[in-house]
């Protein structure tokens, strides 16, 4: 196989040549579409470096045209990629980077904020050992062969978001302290509810995220209650913080060209952690899809349907009775007309 060994060759916009070197087509089964304006890449790698942090994660590297641009002014750039076709490729561009990024080949779905801490320090710890990068975990870094490696369990499964739910100030003392950074990534359209729910789970302590989504994926995030946009990606993404439209980028700026337009979108985290933690639970995020399965029904009769509680309906009874006393509203009231933060205050009432 043929490889480009020098930057010039690398100079966009000559992504398609970059792909048939290293004989890569774009899977439509990941729905992958490259960035291949080189005036967008350094757009977004402009607002990313504002935020003035250290470390950034990236879902989706893809070819790595964009991680390469931020990895030459970050000082910490960590990548996932599920497609090791890339591999090769990603080992011969950032070789000649002074501080390459760290590329984890997984499932981003996979993939929490320990796992990139603990990844983080053990390379730190190890920097001078190139054999140790198997006992952190590391899949490639300018040039390091391909280690297969098994996914870390998350930081925040089911049972310590029942924890949350029941003890909103556990202490800290005992949970990784991870440096500000910022999330981001070019999402595959079919996977971006999926991704950006489980990017509220597993980075809870972003400073704040920023990404490339399908321009009609924006009406669900910014959807208010009682639209028929509002579901649990609205709710659930609001709860965590607040949308903000950074630019509409063409469908010509990609390859493949999608039938879209796309979006630059950010989340800015709220100032409570309470309600982060809450809003990237995966049993909240349970609850809303099955409460918004019948989203036109009254509330009681939402939860009756979507809630087995058949040996509990008293203490169901109980906290929605008193739910809607505390919010003043109507028997009659449906889910789709409740905001986050009640929505939130409901699941925490039935859980308590």
């Amino acid at each position: 196989m043929s490889t480009l060994t020098t930057r010039t060759d690398w100079i966009s916009p000559n992504l398609l040549t970059l792909l048939e070197t290293y004989n890569i087509s774009p899977r439509r089964s990941l729905g992958q579409a490259f960035l291949n304006d080189q005036q967008t890449i350094l757009s977004i790698v402009g607002d990313l470096c504002s935020y003035q942090t250290e470390i950034f994660i990236e879902i989706g590297t893809g070819p790595g045209m964009l991680t390469y641009e931020l990895a030459q002014q970050a000082c910490t750039v960590v990548s996932i990629e599920i497609d090791k076709r890339f591999v090769p490729l990603h080992n011969d561009l950032f070789s000649d980077l002074k501080t390459p990024p760290l590329i984890l080949y997984e499932d981003a779905r996979d993939v929490n904020e320990k796992r990139v801490f603990d990844t983080l320090r053990c390379k730190e710890n190890n920097q001078s050992n190139l054999n140790s990068d198997a006992e952190c975990g590391v899949i490639s870094r300018g040039g390091i062969p391909v280690k297969k490696i098994e996914p870390s369990s998350s930081s925040y499964d089911m049972k310590e978001e029942e924890t949350i739910v029941h003890h909103p100030l556990r202490n800290e003392a005992n949970v990784h302290t991870m440096p500000p950074y910022v999330l981001f990534g070019n999402l595959p359209y079919y996977l971006t509810t999926e991704l950006i729910l489980s990017s509220l789970t597993h980075f809870p302590r972003m400073r704040c995220a920023l990404f490339m989504i399908q321009q009609d994926v924006t009406s669900r995030l910014i959807a208010s209650p009682g639209s028929k946009r509002y579901g649990p990606l609205a709710i659930a993404s609001q709860l965590f913080g607040h949308w903000e439209v950074r630019r509409t980028v063409s469908r010509q700026s990609f390859y493949p060209v999608p039938r879209v337009t796309s979006k630059l979108v950010e989340l800015i985290p709220s100032d409570d952690s309470e309600a982060r933690l809450l809003a990237g639970s995966p049993a909240f995020h349970t609850f809303l899809v099955a409460l918004f399965q019948s989203r036109r029904k009254t509330i009681g009769n939402a939860l009756s349907a979507s809630i087995k509680l058949t040996d509990q309906e008293a203490r169901l009874s109980r906290a929605l009775s008193l739910f809607i006393q505390q919010n003043n509203l109507s028997s009659s009231v449906r889910a789709e007309s409740l905001n986050p933060s009640q929505l939130a205050e409901l699941f925490q009432l039935l859980q308590a």
